[in-house]
């Protein structure tokens, strides 16, 4: 405000030719200060699959500040006029997504995940990560659910993505060992609406993680991926009950390297059987 106070001689303090001033400064400040030489490292760094990210961070090491998003928005028009190839970017999208779009009115009753217990370790069985998995958009979804420590998975089939469906369909695939859970950890889609029904009926916490932070429920993510092998995306195939027990059946089953080469299948049969006494 003191930059802009002076106005023709006066030490009065006048608001309306104070903001002329100010917007006069601001928009000569708009001028790029990036010159044509940076802009080209970045280009050459974008040409070998760097992210706008990475590109931010090697040019601040060198003294350089130009933000990702800046690189984001340059790299996009760049893209329209044809002087870049849209195949380097990592999410092949044809426009960057607004950061500020509006989103749906915030449910108050979501426990945030930073509420739930420390359980990065693993150590304690029964905690659980959820999500959907889109096979055919508005006909054909999955519902995954994975056990953090024995990376044990439960798929179920859902026709839409409506809460109340993948309500029932979360309750049904606890309904054998509902003792198990102790909590879920679910992302912020809409299909999970319904948390508050299956907090009660299986007696265990439902944590949300931040939008969007996929990290959060890095277990289901890297699940989910697995599952793609066998329902590849941008497929408009059909996939039977059978197909799809067949497929939750071999992720089970097959040694991974993170239980000692042992498989989720074993490792959640032995925890559930131990799980009066503990599970260590």
């Amino acid at each position: 405000m003191e930059r802009n106070c002076w106005c023709f001689g006066c030490r009065e303090y006048r608001s309306k030719t104070a903001d002329e001033v100010a917007k006069k400064r601001r928009r000569h400040e708009r001028k790029s200060r990036i010159s044509w030489e940076i802009w080209q490292k970045i280009f050459g760094f974008y040409n070998e699959d760097w992210s706008p990210e990475q590109i931010s961070g090697a040019l601040k090491l060198r003294g350089i500040y130009v933000s990702h998003e800046t690189i984001y928005r340059r790299i996009y028009a760049e893209i329209r006029m044809g002087r870049l190839e849209q195949k380097h970017l990592r999410w092949n999208r044809k426009k960057r997504r607004c950061r500020l779009a509006k989103r749906a009115p915030q449910d108050l009753t979501k426990i945030s995940i930073e509420s739930r217990p420390n359980i990065s370790s693993r150590a304690e069985f029964g905690h659980w990560e959820s999500d959907t998995v889109e096979l055919i958009r508005g006909q054909s979804y999955l519902v995954t659910i994975v056990e953090r420590k024995t990376r044990f998975t439960l798929v179920a089939h859902v026709p839409n993505k409506k809460s109340e469906t993948v309500r029932n369909a979360i309750l049904s695939m606890f309904r054998h060992f509902p003792q198990a859970v102790k909590s879920i950890t679910l992302d912020n889609g809409t299909e999970f609406a319904d948390h508050k029904t299956i907090a009660k009926r299986l007696n265990a916490p439902v944590y949300f993680a931040h939008p969007p932070s996929p990290w959060e429920r890095g277990t289901n993510e890297n699940t989910n991926r697995l599952l793609r092998q066998y329902f590849p995306k941008k497929t408009k195939a059909s996939y039977s009950l059978a197909y799809l027990a067949d497929c939750r059946q071999k992720i089970n089953t097959r040694p991974r390297k993170c239980l000692n080469f042992a498989s989720p299948a074993q490792h959640f049969s032995r925890c559930l059987k131990l799980l009066q006494g503990g599970c260590n």
